[in-house]
This record gives structure tokens, sequence and C-alpha cells, in this order.
């Protein structure tokens, strides 16, 4: 019986050993996410060119300079051209 106890308390310390192994490595896990999602938010902000992202709106006309001039948008077809290529130079898209 004594055997069987010395062979109980092994155990026991060494699951508790292993479980302290395992909070660790998921502590060092958790902080190199951590490092990791801070150094993409600085790499996409020097992608951006530390500008702030454009808007939905933005975006569409930035994206996509042959639309036609729809009634009620308030933009002749120039000014509608003359609009995207300010968007474009904000984002950097030339």
């Amino acid at each position: 019986m004594i055997e069987l106890d010395r062979k109980f308390d092994e155990l026991e310390h060494d699951f508790k050993m292993l479980k302290l192994e395992w909070e660790e490595s998921y502590e060092k896990i958790a902080s190199m996410l951590r490092k990791l999602g801070r150094r993409a938010e600085v790499l996409q902000k020097e992608m951006d060119g530390g500008k702030p992202p454009l808007s939905a709106e933005e975006q569409v006309l930035a994206n996509d300079g042959g639309e036609p001039w729809q009634a009620g948008s308030g933009l002749t077809p120039k000014q509608k051209v003359i609009q995207q290529q300010i968007l474009r130079r904000r984002a950097g898209m030339g």
C-alpha cells in the first residue's frame, strides 16, 4: 500500500508540473500572438501611408472611374473624374 501511495504522489506531482508547463506555454503563445497582431497593425498603417481608411463611398469612387453619370448624384462626369483623382491620391493609388 505504501508503494501505491508513493506512485500516486509521483503521478500527482508530474501532473501538476505538466499543467504548469502547459500554462506557461499557453501564455507564451498568447503573448506572441498579441505581438504579431500589433506588428500587423503597424505594417498595415505603414502600407496605408499613415492615412485613415477610405469610407465605403470613397472606396467605390476610388476603384471605378468608368461609371456613367447618374441623375441625382449631383456631379457631372467631369466633376466625378476629378473627385476620383482626389480620392485615388488620398488612398495613395496615384
